[in-house]
């Protein structure tokens, strides 16, 4: 497609003068340059073809040593005003950053192709749809967006002649784990990643505008860019019901997101909408409608197999790239907890030889191992994925992990209560606590008080409000054994929570919020006993939750400016939970 925008010529060429790339590449995102491309990809070693028998289309991609995460990343987020600073990024005066980030990158692109990518986030045809162009050397990149953004002539179309468009530029540099470096100008639709070829950051659609960026306009437009999943589930009388689910890493958002009904629900379905972002807008009838911004899946691969996410397993058996996981003697891929164990000699994620036994199963392949596949390659998605206007949610889920503080499932009585069920997000990891709002706080825009103002103001906005629910999958015994089975099974609380919706019963009120009714959770199947199920999953530790809450006390003094309503939430719950 020939580019008429002389906004878009003149940046390119801009940008290419300090970059000084070997030469600029235009792309049209056609099926046949994704061929053409991951062919050189490969011809470069860049990407490992695997085994076309088990693995058809599928490819490996391995990281250097300290890129295969955001560990050491540093992150700026420049405001025109320090008064509209992040509190999860670092701060300094844009013209300032933006001229030390240029200088940094100086040449950058020497001797590399300069690929200019152009996408859509959301929709095509969605009023809340916005376009960019990432400027990228990295073809691991490319070919990535290929299959997580809608990206190429479709995206030109839209873009025609405007400058409204977000202007990114990316470069792998050399890589130098010591100066890894991430500078938003949302004020500018601007932004640069550079020395890294970690996904989060250098595909710029996934973190930089879906969620970090977005964060920050929303928060001054009215709407929410979060890191949520989207669930569709389908009710045996054929009721469709949206789920929007926010949870820390590690604490169950992807096997929501791609959750598969367990076989006693008969006549229910789940089905797949995003599992990484989301943009919520109020609709022109009072309610809250979301879009899945990307296209496509890239998510951690730990833990995926048959049985626990059937869905994501499935999906990824072709046209997949896979990073940083570990090869076994047949040349597939291999990841922790894929098999009960790894084959007894395997090559790992760095490419060395690793004999079972005698080397480190740590670093068989990396934590941080992932898979990226187009959206369409997924059996469980929803045929309205692709909404122009959204879906309309149902109920927030906001999800932590916690050994003996919160119970299996409560309910917000109302949404004040419920945006503190989000406030108050925490991951148990590693005989560590960390506190993570809305699962936001490495992606979050603002300033975490004018987060929390634009849901107040949403909320007061809002004819019917989505019903907010707060779950926990990982509750343990005294012996240290988790009491809930998990996975597919979690899809019993979904079950509850539906049952809420409709009104179709009550439920138990305690100092926490609402939980169910004894026998109104459906255990059927389990190999558990009824009655020590429910109290074990049920049952307040009152000296716990009093320790927790202290300690949350002391995290939230950290932040200025907290609606007074959250502290108010904090101290009816105390009180509540003294008097139990």
């Amino acid at each position: 497609m020939r580019i008429l925008n002389d906004y878009v010529k003149r940046w390119v060429e801009s940008s290419a003068r300090f970059l000084k790339p070997d030469q600029i590449y235009w792309c049209d995102g056609s099926d046949e340059e994704e061929e053409r491309l991951t062919k050189q990809a490969v011809k470069e070693g860049i990407l490992k073809p695997l085994n076309p028998i088990y693995y058809p289309n599928s490819y490996l991609y391995r990281s250097v040593d300290g890129d295969a995460g955001p560990e050491g990343v540093q992150s700026f987020l420049c405001t025109d005003s320090e008064k509209d600073r992040s509190d999860s990024f670092s701060w300094r005066p844009p013209q300032e950053m933006y001229e030390f980030i240029l200088q940094e990158m100086q040449g950058a692109m020497e001797g590399r192709t300069l690929y200019v990518v152009p996408y859509i986030m959301g929709p095509a045809n969605s009023p809340f749809a916005r376009v960019g162009i990432e400027l990228t050397d990295s073809l691991y990149t490319v070919l990535n967006m290929f299959k997580l953004s809608r990206i190429g002539d479709k995206a030109w179309k839209i873009i025609g002649d405007r400058n409204d468009f977000f202007r990114g530029v990316h470069s792998k540099g050399s890589l130098d784990r010591n100066n890894r470096l991430v500078v938003h100008f949302p004020d500018r639709n601007l932004c640069y990643s550079f020395n890294m070829e970690y996904g989060g950051y250098a595909f710029q659609t996934k973190a930089s505008v879906a969620m970090i960026n977005g964060s920050y306009w929303a928060s001054r437009e009215g709407w929410l860019a979060e890191h949520m999943t989207i669930l569709e589930v389908e009710s045996p009388r054929g009721q469709l019901y949206y789920f929007a689910g926010a949870f820390p890493s590690f604490c169950g958002k992807s096997n929501l997101a791609f959750m598969k009904v367990p076989p006693y629900a008969k006549g229910y379905k789940c089905r797949t909408i995003s599992d990484d972002s989301a943009w919520l807008h109020l609709g022109p009838d009072g309610r809250l409608w979301a879009v899945n911004p990307e296209t496509g899946f890239f998510s951690n691969l730990a833990g995926v197999n048959a049985v626990s996410t059937p869905n994501a397993y499935e999906a990824v058996k072709s046209d997949t790239i896979f990073s940083n996981v570990a090869l076994d003697s047949k040349n597939r891929p291999w990841w922790r907890k894929k098999t009960t164990e790894p084959d007894r000699e395997m090559t790992d994620w760095r490419g060395q030889k690793w004999v079972r036994g005698q080397d480190d199963p740590e670093n068989l392949d990396h934590i941080n191992s992932r898979l990226s596949v187009a959206g369409e390659k997924m059996p469980s998605l929803s045929k309205h994925w692709e909404e122009p206007t959204g879906v309309p949610i149902s109920a927030f889920i906001f999800g932590g992990r916690s050994s003996d503080v919160d119970p299996l499932v409560r309910e917000a009585r109302n949404w004040s209560e419920g945006l503190y069920y989000g406030l108050t997000l925490q991951a148990e990891r590693q005989n560590d606590l960390i506190r993570n709002p809305f699962g936001m706080m490495q992606f979050m825009g603002s300033d975490l008080g004018s987060y929390l103002e634009n849901w107040l103001s949403l909320g007061r906005n809002l004819v019917e409000t989505p019903k907010i629910f707060r779950v926990n999958w990982f509750r343990k015994d005294p012996d240290g054994q988790y009491v809930w089975p998990g996975f597919c099974q979690n899809f019993r609380v979904l079950e509850w929570m539906i049952k809420r919706i409709d009104g179709q019963i009550s439920a138990h009120k305690t100092p926490l919020g609402l939980i169910p009714q004894p026998g109104d959770l459906n255990f059927e199947g389990l190999d558990m006993p009824k009655k020590a199920s429910y109290e074990a999953l049920f049952w307040i530790n009152k000296d716990a939750w009093i320790k927790d809450r202290n300690h949350l006390r002391a995290y939230l003094n950290n932040y200025e400016n907290l609606p007074r309503l959250f502290y108010d939430e904090m101290d009816k719950e105390a009180g509540a939970i003294e008097q139990y």
